[in-house]
């Protein structure tokens, strides 16, 4: 029953596994248009992030904080 609700045990699954593999954020049809876009939790790996529609109509996803001063940027929910 341990790796089901030990703290230090879902560390250890957050840094080995949830932070190595893509994960789940949202559906292209969110963000559909040019200039769009979705920003999300993702607990399981601590992290927020930024899904776009970028101008070549492809998707640019971005953590959401600065690099400079580690704040959060974008809209948020």
């Amino acid at each position: 029953m341990t790796p089901y609700v030990d703290p230090d045990y879902w560390a250890l699954e957050k840094a080995h596994i949830f932070k190595k593999v893509w994960l789940h954020v949202g559906r292209v049809e969110e963000i559909a248009r040019v200039g769009d876009d979705v920003v999300r939790e993702i607990p399981a790996a601590d992290a927020s992030v930024i899904v776009a529609r970028n101008r070549q109509k492809g998707l640019s996803a971005f953590h959401t904080v600065s690099s400079h001063r580690w704040n959060k940027v974008g809209d948020q929910p």
